[in-house]
């Protein structure tokens, strides 16, 4: 019969983070990236900033969309509501230290 843990097997997030323990990899951290610009500017913003490139700043995953025609393009036609994603994301928990778009402004 298979070992099925439970709850209390597992550690919390304080004592994972004592432990060095990172849970946020860099696929999580683009799909929360992803998941943010829908909600924030809709699904064609997402696709014109394609792809979202991932980096790991220490402790942290930075999240920036790609500046490129297509959003230079959705920029000149609505400047006020088209930006390029900038996040910092905890690689331990998730939590995200900073969200910004550049200004459309600067496309």
């Amino acid at each position: 019969m298979e070992n099925v843990k439970e709850a209390s097997d597992f550690p919390t997030m304080a004592m994972r983070r004592i432990a060095g323990q990172k849970e946020i990899s860099a696929q999580i951290a683009r799909k929360v990236a992803e998941m943010i610009v829908i909600e924030d500017c809709g699904e064609a913003v997402l696709n014109a900033q394609q792809p979202i490139a991932v980096s790991s700043d220490g402790d942290f995953w930075l999240a920036v969309g790609s500046r490129n025609e297509s959003l230079e393009a959705l920029a000149r036609q609505s400047p006020d509501s088209v930006g390029i994603l900038h996040l910092k994301m905890s690689q331990f928990d998730g939590q995200i230290v900073d969200l910004h778009y550049e200004s459309a402004n600067s496309l």
